[in-house]
């Protein structure tokens, strides 16, 4: 299971410090509900591609005692999954979503080619509802959603914008 956790710090602050930074304690399992803390089970390295840059970050994993099952704090600059940060896969997508939609211009910046493009936006548009799931346990309400999938996924886009401006800004 993956876990999204805010550490208030940029992809090359985190690269930057590795296995030393502020993990938390997860103190209740999510698979058996046991209200025990989790000891951290060991990491794992994983890419974090930010436009042109590449950074190599560690990824901490959990263990639940009781049911043996593995939790993975992922940062929320990432999405599981994905390699690109969520800095350089949201104006990409909303790029190629508003030249969908008559409003924009040809080609997005920093996918080499046309397919990654449409890779990053099947997932997008394949995850909506996981979407409005995540954004409801953050306790932010999401009304008025186009029933679209295309104009969904530019409003989802511009929600996730907000949120990462809100972020940042902290």
């Amino acid at each position: 299971m993956i876990r999204l956790y805010d550490f208030g710090i940029d992809v090359q602050t985190y690269a930057d410090l590795g296995k030393q930074n502020a993990f938390p304690s997860i103190h209740r399992c999510p698979h058996c509900q046991v209200k025990r803390t989790l000891y951290r089970h060991g990491y794992y390295e994983r890419n974090a591609l930010m436009g042109q840059e590449a950074y190599r970050i560690w990824i901490a994993r959990y263990r639940c005692t009781i049911c043996q099952k593995t939790v993975t704090v992922l940062p929320t600059f990432l999405f599981p999954y994905f390699q690109y940060t969520i800095w350089t896969i949201l104006p990409c997508i909303n790029e190629r979503l508003s030249f969908l939609l008559d409003k924009g211009t040809r080609s997005s910046r920093f996918f080499p080619t046309r397919q990654g493009v449409y890779f990053y936006m099947r997932r997008l548009l394949s995850n909506l509802p996981w979407l409005r799931w995540f954004f409801q346990t953050k306790g932010k309400r999401i009304l008025g959603l186009s029933d679209e999938p295309l104009v969904q996924a530019q409003e989802w886009i511009q929600k996730m914008e907000e949120v990462c401006l809100e972020v940042s800004v902290k």
